[in-house]
C-alpha cells in the first residue's frame, strides 16, 4: 500500500508547528516507562535532542528518588556531561553528579533458536538538596 500523505501538497514540517510540544508514553517488559517530552527542533539544541529517551520506573529507582537520586534511559551514546545538559533543560533543577550503567546484551532462547535481549544504558542523576523531579 503506498502512502499518499508523501506526496501532498502540504509539507510535514507546516503540520508539526502547529504542536511544539507532545507528550507519548508507553511502558517496556523490564519496568523502563518510556515516557518523554517531545520538543520541536527549535526549542531543543540538537546535541541535546534524544539523549534522555524516559524515566525508569522500578521499585530500586522509587526508592532512591526519596534521596534525591533519579533514574533515567538514556541512550547508548550519552555521556554525562549531555545527560547533564539534557535533564537540566528539561526540569528546572541543578545536577550535582550523573553515574551512567551500560547494561550488556544477553543471549536469550526461544522456540525458533537463540536470539539477543537489547542492551542499554541508564543513568542516576543526583540532584541539589532541596530539589527533586516529578514526572
Amino acid at each position: 500500500m503506498i502512502n499518499m500523505k508523501l506526496f501532498s501538497k502540504e509539507k510535514q514540517g507546516e503540520t508539526q508547528k502547529n504542536s511544539s510540544v507532545a507528550k507519548k508514553s508507553s511502558v517496556s517488559k523490564k519496568g523502563v516507562q518510556k515516557t518523554g517530552v517531545v520538543f520541536s527542533d527549535s526549542s531543543v539544541p540538537k546535541h541535546l535532542f534524544g539523549v534522555v529517551l524516559g524515566p525508569v520506573v522500578t521499585e530500586k529507582a522509587r526508592l532512591l528518588a526519596t534521596f534525591g537520586v533519579y533514574t533515567f534511559l538514556v541512550s547508548t551514546t550519552a555521556t554525562k556531561f549531555s545527560v547533564t545538559k539534557a535533564v537540566e533543560h528539561m526540569f528546572p533543577v541543578n545536577v550535582t553528579d550523573v553515574r551512567i550503567i551500560r547494561i550488556a546484551t544477553r543471549k536469550r532462547r526461544t522456540r525458533t533458536g537463540v536470539g539477543l535481549d537489547r542492551g542499554y544504558k541508564k543513568a542516576l542523576v543526583v540532584l541539589r538538596d532541596g530539589q527533586n523531579i516529578t514526572y
